[in-house]
Order: structure tokens, then sequence, then C-alpha cells
């Protein structure tokens, strides 16, 4: 075998492993702990949950992911009667995002019942990775 024809398919090894690498980490859900310790849901325009869980997706018109992880999200918690979700689009709001310093929708915040933020999800983010977060 030539060393050219040997390089070249050393190189399109190293071109394919790196694409699926990135390929995978976009897919992957990362959980956080969140650099915001507590969060006023009123400001968001959420209803005061008291006593209960709230599971709060932050989303874009331009999210292809989030309406399947909401779907995900809302079908899980329907086993769960201590849990609300409700969802903000941040599409007219940067102002929110760059305090919340969510760079990436969907984002996933779950805030237990006392206000403190619990968790921080983003990516495809599955109803069984929050319930884990809540358990």
């Amino acid at each position: 075998m030539s060393p050219v024809i040997a390089l070249v398919i050393v190189a399109a090894l190293v071109a394919v492993t790196t694409i699926l690498g990135f390929v995978l980490r976009s897919r992957s859900v990362r959980v956080t702990k969140s650099d915001i310790t507590a969060l006023d849901l009123r400001e968001l325009g959420i209803p005061t949950t008291d006593g209960l869980w709230s599971v709060v997706q932050f989303t874009t018109v331009y999210c292809s992911r989030c309406p399947a992880v909401r779907r995900s999200i809302t079908s899980a918690l329907q086993q769960r009667p201590d849990a609300v979700f409700s969802e903000v689009d941040l599409t007219d709001r940067p102002q929110v995002a760059n305090q919340l310093r969510i760079l990436q929708t969907p984002t996933v915040l779950v805030v237990a019942p006392d206000g403190m933020v619990a968790a921080r999800l983003a990516g495809e983010v599955t109803g069984a990775d929050v319930v884990a977060e809540i358990e």
C-alpha cells in the first residue's frame, strides 16, 4: 500500500471519529448543578407553586428538539402530582437568557419547592432525566 493512500485512510478515520464525537456530544443530556441557586418563578411569569417541584423548560421558536422534550417531560410528570411543568419562550426575551446564562435550547431547570434550583439539564432531556432529579 502506498504511503499516500495510508495517510488518506488515517485522515479519513480521524475525521469520521471527530464528527461522530461532536454528533454524540450534541445529542447527550448534560446535567449540572446550576450556578443559579434560587429562582423567582414569578419574574418569569410562572404562577407560584407552593409545595410543588417546578420544571421549567426554556425554548425558542427555532428549537426543533423542544416539542419532543416537552412531550416527554409532561408525560413523565403526569405520574408526579408533586411537580408542575412550565415553558418559557426566550425568542423575544434575550435578557432572561442572559440573566440565567442559557446558551442552548432546550434547557430545563428543576426547581425545588423551596425555590432553590436543584438541577440544570441541557440537550435532549427526557422525562426520566427530570424525574431522576426530583427523586
